[in-house]
């Protein structure tokens, strides 16, 4: 090879720029780099308000028992929360009917009483409101806690404003009186598997009237 043609060679090597970062390619990179970044946080915070959202709507029990002077176990708690199938609210404040954001709070006092004598305890739940109960505003559970496979079984739910246990009995449970809108309280019987309606009392002159007079076949 010639010396000039060497020497021209060595010269087009010198000019060739050194290889650059693509200028297109690498901020390409950097923001995937950025997006996995965000995706993880992404994923880490949406576990979080998941685990945050289940724990809040378990911790709907304690609300509903809070007015218990003698604590009932969690897990009996639990149980019957369950069966209610009430929910909490955002801030934690109050129980209220699922998916009915017009129904307003749901307010229960819980109460135990060892109707039968067993050494178990039955459940009253009392309360709601206008949504739940209609114009009585409140109305009346009774969980009883089965001896042979130990769950809690629901009974009664209907409105009614107070209740109060009597001394007469049927199959070792005692006789149940509900009051609520007007003049007529309803007598509830045991009857070997659950309350049934027994009679009713007047608590004013005529207050059942309404309740004997045939329907009308028109």
């Amino acid at each position: 090879m010639k010396p000039d043609e060497r020497s021209a060679r060595q010269v087009g090597r010198a000019c060739i720029p050194p290889r650059l970062t693509n200028p297109v390619t690498a901020p390409s990179n950097r923001v995937k780099e950025s997006l996995k970044w965000l995706l993880l946080f992404g994923m880490a915070l949406a576990i979080y308000l998941v685990g945050a959202g289940a724990l809040r709507a378990d911790e709907g029990w304690r609300l509903l028992f809070h007015s218990l002077t003698e604590a009932l176990p969690a897990q009996d708690q639990q149980a019957i929360y369950a069966q209610m199938g009430l929910a909490i609210s955002a801030d934690g404040r109050y129980l209220l009917v699922p998916d009915v954001e017009a129904a307003g709070p749901v307010t229960i006092k819980a109460s135990r009483q060892d109707l039968n004598g067993d050494g178990q305890d039955e459940i009253f739940l009392l309360g709601g409101n206008a949504y739940l109960s209609g114009g009585t505003g409140s109305s009346i559970w009774l969980f009883i806690k089965s001896a042979t496979d130990q769950t809690w079984r629901m009974h009664l739910g209907f409105p009614a404003a107070a209740y109060t246990v009597l001394d007469e009995r049927n199959a070792g449970f005692p006789d149940l009186r509900f009051g609520g809108m007007g003049w007529c309280d309803g007598i509830w019987r045991w009857d070997g598997s659950g309350y049934a309606h027994h009679r009713n009392v007047a608590t004013a002159p005529g207050g059942c009237d309404h309740l004997a007079r045939p329907r009308s076949l028109r």
